[in-house]
């Protein structure tokens, strides 16, 4: 069930989706109360206080990232066989001072962020508490591992999309966000998201922005169908679907995609649209779930977040479950821990 919207909003949005980019900050862009509401966090979540729980290592394959933004200190991966500065491959993995992640645009550069879309990804994933009305979901438990495959304006190749999600995997990567489409079924891109079907490592994907049926008008790698992928369409404040998300049974989870507050590189606060805005909520949430339950098989994981959706009126006939909950997804697997250690 779809909402009317003006054309005028229509037309921002399609640009927000075409550039890959974030709008322009505004004061009046409020805080996370809502959004955390919208996915179902109504309360601090507590986990384990061990450093498996602490760590969760969500790698963002996008623009890169602004390495020095405030709200991302702390916050970011970091590779322990790498040196920072000291211009060596010091862990032999092929890549020069892969300190926080790596540009595979540029190999000589650190993964910095030309367009604003990765910032805003990783912030969303991971910023630090309360900076300017902005929290990452899992903000204090993931840690970003930058994986720059676009530059400006957002622009890649699906080749450098499955080299970084080969380097993600090979780097220990428990989560992938994908916030990435083409309409180029690349064979490469299918192997890589095979791999890490087979490693156990949680693909999260955006269903893209042409609001358009999956089935009729299918994007990558969203239309792949693995046991580790959620592929995730953006709804408004009010939990209807946005005009520009993907839509379908391909579609498995909706999660905010309309004006979330987030990061701008420049130590910069924005607002971001769109299912690449939607995609880091979900891994944010799987990120809570694999720090509450460290260990958890990703087929596990997987159906917690899909089995734990909302069901709701707005959505009915648009996607294959609902909207993300995290409060219910993580009752499902406290649930089955509880039965386990019985």
């Amino acid at each position: 069930m779809r909402r009317a919207r003006p054309q005028a909003l229509l037309l921002a949005l399609a640009v927000v989706a075409l550039l890959g980019a974030p709008t322009a900050a505004s004061a009046a862009v409020p805080g996370l109360g809502w959004l955390q509401r919208a996915v179902g966090v109504q309360s601090r979540i507590a986990v384990p206080a061990t450093t498996a729980a602490r760590t969760v290592t969500v790698a963002v394959v996008d623009s890169g990232a602004d390495l020095a933004h405030p709200a991302l200190a702390g916050a970011l991966w970091t590779n322990p066989g790498e040196t920072a500065g000291n211009g060596v491959d010091d862990d032999g993995n092929g890549h020069v001072d892969d300190v926080h992640g790596v540009n595979l645009l540029d190999d000589t550069q650190p993964p910095l962020d030309q367009s604003g879309h990765g910032t805003a990804v990783a912030g969303i994933v991971a910023g630090r508490p309360r900076w300017r009305g902005r929290s990452g979901l899992a903000s204090g438990v993931a840690r970003v591992m930058v994986v720059k495959v676009l530059g400006e304006r957002s622009k890649g190749s699906t080749g450098t999309v499955a080299a970084g999600i080969r380097y993600a995997l090979a780097e220990g990567a428990q989560i992938i966000n994908l916030s990435v489409t083409t309409p180029d079924d690349d064979p490469e891109v299918a192997a890589a998201v095979g791999e890490a079907a087979a490693r156990g490592v949680l693909l999260v994907v955006a269903a893209g922005n042409h609001g358009r049926d999956l089935r009729d008008a299918p994007l990558y790698p969203a239309a792949y169908r693995t046991p580790d992928m959620v592929t995730v369409g953006a709804t408004d404040r009010d939990g209807y679907l946005v005009d520009l998300s993907a839509f379908g049974p391909g579609v498995d989870l909706a999660a905010p995609g309309l004006d979330v507050p987030a990061l701008a590189p420049g130590g910069r606060a924005t607002r971001f649209s769109g299912t690449s805005a939607a995609a880091p909520l979900v891994s944010g949430a799987a990120a809570l779930l694999l720090a509450r339950h460290p260990g958890t098989p990703v087929v596990t994981l997987r159906a917690a977040l899909l089995n734990g959706a909302r069901r709701t009126t707005a959505l009915r006939d648009e996607i294959r479950t609902g909207a993300l909950d995290v409060g219910r997804a993580i009752r499902r697997l406290d649930r089955r821990a509880a039965v386990r250690g019985r």
